[in-house]
């Protein structure tokens, strides 16, 4: 399942790639046992009431906002990730210059 900013985009992409295009993001993310959000947004857009009501895990690659004035994910969601045992970041810098005060990975 796929959903995006833009409706007409997500719709292609699916096409594309034969998925379900979601009307919202809770509605892609609901059952998702894996979450990947690849944006350029400025505000967040993915946060933890998005995810999985059911309180089974779920995987988080937070891959577009990597500086400063982007943040995909809500501080809400880092915060939960944080006090998971399952936090990780690949780039600390690129962590840290987000939710400097926040991030605590392994």
């Amino acid at each position: 399942m796929v959903w995006g900013r833009d409706p007409a985009k997500t719709a292609a992409f699916s096409a594309l790639y034969g998925c379900t295009a979601a009307g919202s993001v809770t509605e892609a993310c609901a059952n998702a046992d894996v979450v990947c959000c690849v944006t350029d947004a400025k505000e967040p857009i993915l946060l933890a009431r998005h995810l999985r009501s059911d309180g089974g895990p779920v995987h988080v690659n937070a891959v577009g906002a990597s500086v400063p004035f982007k943040q995909e994910i809500g501080l809400d969601l880092v915060e939960a990730a944080a006090h998971s045992n399952g936090f990780f970041t690949d780039f600390r810098p690129s962590l840290e210059a987000q939710v400097p005060h926040k991030a605590t990975p392994h």
